[in-house]
């Protein structure tokens, strides 16, 4: 089909099975990507057994040497220990052509037979500093396009997220002397083995994925639609099963069906989600079996014969290829939803960083000089909820700070003292004295602007009526930085461009309230000239935002704190990573 030229990308293609789980499935997969034919399929729970995920683990598991006595001469997970050796058995297949990688790995792992006072890394950093090594660069190669770039990058992002994950349930933030047994044994013995005894998925592209051929199940395939659809599972009978009193009982309701009798009512199932699976057809539908014509297990099965020995073999001289004609490619452009903050600060901060995080979906790492600002914030944006719902008691604030304290302890991995508790409990009180809730119109509600190419989403902290029109609030955490007003002044503007069907902008006043200082309030000037021009930038960005311009940023100093530093950081400014 592809060297004929009748389809234009192997996206056009799709296997269909009532399970993608079956040894035969995985062995087509592996045939076909051996010739060079990209498979994509999602649901198979291949997810521990790609390549990607195998080296990661493997990395791991041999820089802390205590995984041996604690994981792999563990006796009571012999399946998941005979994984974990195999992981290191591929790893030990790249060491040695990764010289930098192999030296690193002996000297970090030096480091944690005895860690004495030194704080180590948790585990999210050290994955994300093994991007500096030819091993794991040549895994998130982003020249790479298609199936290769959708499994293997996506695959890593949602091993971060994996990562994330057990950093909060184990709320581990440092690797330590006195944890890092610990942190190991939980790790694999537990976070890890249930994920991989239960079987993940892999990344799941919403729409179908350019340069692969599609492995789904036919319940996945609903709703879609592929030039050309092979099915199989064509060992498949109707189930044989006796009327239930559920089935009986429907009959009576519905007075009985002529058309689809309760004792065919398996056939009739059994034929729905065939129909589903040959409907997915736009031009060619091939059906595929094992042939078996002896013995019990006839292939295809006894109710699949009549209609496969009706159509012709695709080597039969009544299918002729050249005639077929095939579905144009479609690529499905949805428009994209762009915040100032989520999106375009991201972005202008460093393009391939926006890759990063919002395309291959990696977790990024979390900043504690903010926690403070986002608990007193979040207990600001609750008040407001529950005045708006009429039912916030000020007697009752110091339950809801330990409330949301208590929540943000798990999702943050920390701890707030009870003098940061009794800080932020005196923050809200100053809020509420200098503040009139009786003014609120709303608070953090989503608005929306639909441009030419993409939505702007904007999401405003709080919006205040007062005799003149309104007050349009942002809450800022940490101390007021003249540096970075630039930059918020933007972020109003484009929150007043998004009230524009509503408030003309005489009526629009703009404040930035810093949570943290005495003088909380300052006053954001707005004038239309200004509007336009960042309303114009932002277009600027989003323009080549959508287009796919991911150049990075030229490496320097503000690249510290980035997570992906390890995979842009220049060879000579490489430094040893601490763990």
């Amino acid at each position: 089909l592809k060297t004929m030229g009748k389809i234009e990308d192997y996206s056009q293609v799709a296997f269909l099975f009532k399970s993608v789980r079956f040894s035969r499935v995985k062995e087509l997969i592996d045939y076909l990507e051996e010739r060079g034919i990209p498979a994509y399929s999602p649901r198979s729970k291949n997810f521990f057994y790609r390549k990607e995920v195998k080296l990661v683990l493997g990395a791991l598991l041999v820089l802390f040497p205590q995984s041996k006595p604690l994981v792999l001469d563990d006796v009571y997970i012999r399946k998941t220990a005979a994984y974990y050796n195999d992981c290191i058995t591929e790893l030990k297949k790249y060491l040695a052509k990764d010289k930098e990688l192999y030296d690193w790995i002996l000297k970090n792992r030096e480091k944690n037979l005895d860690l004495g006072e030194e704080k180590g890394e948790n585990i999210s950093r050290i994955f994300y500093s093994l991007f500096a090594f030819k091993t794991f660069k040549e895994l998130i190669d982003l020249n790479k396009n298609g199936a290769k770039e959708g499994r293997e990058i996506y695959n890593l992002g949602i091993l971060s997220q994996i990562f994330d994950k057990f950093e909060n349930l184990s709320r581990i933030e440092y690797i330590t002397k006195e944890n890092i047994e610990k942190v190991v044994r939980y790790l694999f013995v537990t976070h890890i083995r249930l994920l991989f005894e239960k079987g993940i998925d892999e990344y799941e592209n919403k729409e179908t994925l350019l340069g692969a051929v599609s492995f789904m199940t036919i319940h996945q395939a609903k709703g879609l639609e592929f030039p050309v659809v092979i099915v199989g599972s064509l060992e498949s009978e109707p189930d044989n099963r006796e009327l239930t009193e559920e089935d009986r009982l429907e009959d009576v309701i519905t007075l009985g069906n002529d058309f689809e009798p309760g004792d065919r009512k398996n056939i009739f199932d059994f034929w729905r989600i065939y129909y589903t699976a040959f409907s997915r057809a736009q031009n060619l539908l091939v059906l595929t079996s094992i042939e078996n014509r002896s013995g019990r297990n006839e292939l295809p099965s006894r109710t699949f014969r009549p209609m496969y020995e009706s159509i012709p073999y695709v080597d039969d001289e009544r299918f002729q290829l050249k005639n077929l004609e095939v579905e144009p490619l479609k690529v499905t452009e949805n428009k994209e939803l762009l915040s100032y903050t989520g999106h375009i600060l991201l972005y202008e901060f460093c393009p391939l960083k926006y890759r990063f995080i919002k395309d291959f979906k990696f977790k990024a790492l979390s900043n504690p000089k903010t926690y403070y600002g986002i608990f007193v914030h979040k207990v600001i944006e609750r008040i407001h909820k529950e005045f708006l719902s009429g039912i916030f008691q000020r007697e009752s604030l110091k339950e809801l700070i330990e409330n949301i304290g208590s929540s943000l302890e798990k999702n943050l991995r920390t701890n707030f003292s009870e003098e940061i508790r009794e800080k932020v409990k005196l923050e809200v009180e100053r809020y509420l004295e200098r503040n009139n809730l009786e003014s609120i119109i709303s608070t953090e509600v989503k608005n929306y602007s639909v441009e030419k190419d993409y939505i702007i989403e904007g999401t405003l902290d709080l919006l205040r009526k007062t005799s003149n029109g309104v007050e349009l609030i942002d809450f800022k955490t940490g101390a007021y930085d003249k540096d970075r007003v630039e930059i918020y002044k933007r972020q109003l503007e484009i929150y007043t461009y998004l009230l524009k069907e509503r408030y003309t902008l005489d009526e629009i006043k703009a404040y930035l309230y810093y949570i943290e200082e005495e003088k909380s309030l300052v006053e954001i000037e707005l004038d239309e000239k200004s509007i336009d021009r960042t309303i114009k930038r932002f277009d600027y960005v989003a323009e080549r935002l959508i287009s796919g311009d991911f150049n990075p940023r030229e490496y320097g100093e503000k690249c510290g704190e980035c997570e992906f530093k390890w995979y842009c950081m220049p060879k000579e400014e490489k430094v040893e990573t601490k763990l």
